[in-house]
């Protein structure tokens, strides 16, 4: 379910026309919810589903802008896994 609520998030942002290809990340904020809940593991197994369903659906699987988008999801996810092991009192 909450898969499915961050894949919507991410279509609605690939609608909005930010100038320059620039993108507010609203699917992290589902992120943010699982990793707060749920722990780490669920949180990259929801990103990484998140990230191929919707290159899937947006038919940009494999391609030039699906990796950048597979970079930034690392490199987020990599941000909250070293925020939520050092901060506690955050979460």
């Amino acid at each position: 379910m909450l898969s499915a609520m961050a894949i919507v998030l991410n279509m609605l942002e690939n609608m909005l026309a930010l100038p320059l290809g620039v993108r507010i990340g609203m699917a992290n904020i589902m992120a943010l919810i699982v990793v707060h809940i749920y722990g780490v593991k669920e949180m990259l197994f929801v990103n990484i589903l998140r990230v191929v369903v919707s290159g899937l659906l947006s038919g940009i699987i494999l391609s030039y802008p699906w990796w950048m988008s597979v970079g930034g999801v690392s490199l987020s996810s990599l941000m909250l896994m070293t925020v939520y092991k050092h901060s506690s009192f955050m979460f």
